[in-house]
């Protein structure tokens, strides 16, 4: 803790309540068992992916990054609306059902929070694809990064917290 600073603790500490809300979050909605893997056990992303990501604010401040290749995306959104996976327009259909997947994954998230004390708000999910591989670091925070797969299916999460946020 002296060495590595109470920011880094917090940042472990609420990287737990993620991947519980995301393996709970998965579990009702997709019926998935998600096991958490190190990072390096799974295929890297690259090129063309779907990264949707969720703002949070309050008594810490920071985002929370979900990205998934577009194979699974549409895997995804699939088993969400329960509709063939030819069936989905691409782009919007998919859009909305991953943004769903993250906007409950997140309030899930935000009830551990408070639960914890640390009352905070969330931002709309925001969804699209991209090629950058970048997690932006909130300003006086730090970043974990996770890994979760059922079969196939590989999600990639990025937190990234300011526990130093006072309101």
């Amino acid at each position: 803790l002296m060495r590595n600073g109470v920011a880094c603790a917090m940042l472990i500490a609420m990287g737990t309540p993620l991947a519980i809300a995301l393996v709970r979050t998965v579990q009702t909605m997709l019926s998935l068992k998600l096991e958490p893997v190190e990072r390096r056990a799974v295929p890297t992303l690259s090129g063309e992916h779907l990264l949707s990501t969720i703002g949070f604010s309050g008594k810490a401040e920071g985002s929370v990054y979900l990205r998934m290749d577009t194979e699974t995306s549409v895997r995804v959104a699939s088993a969400i609306l329960g509709v063939p996976a030819d069936a989905l327009s691409p782009g919007s259909d998919v859009n909305d059902a991953v943004g769903e997947l993250l906007n409950i994954m997140a309030g899930n998230f935000k009830s551990n929070l408070c639960d914890a004390g640390l009352v905070c708000r969330l931002q709309t999910p925001n969804v699209r694809t991209s090629e950058d591989l970048e997690t932006p670091s909130t300003a006086g925070g730090g970043i974990e990064r996770m890994a979760f797969r059922s079969g196939s299916i590989v999600l990639h999460v990025d937190l990234t917290v300011n526990p130093w946020n006072i309101e």
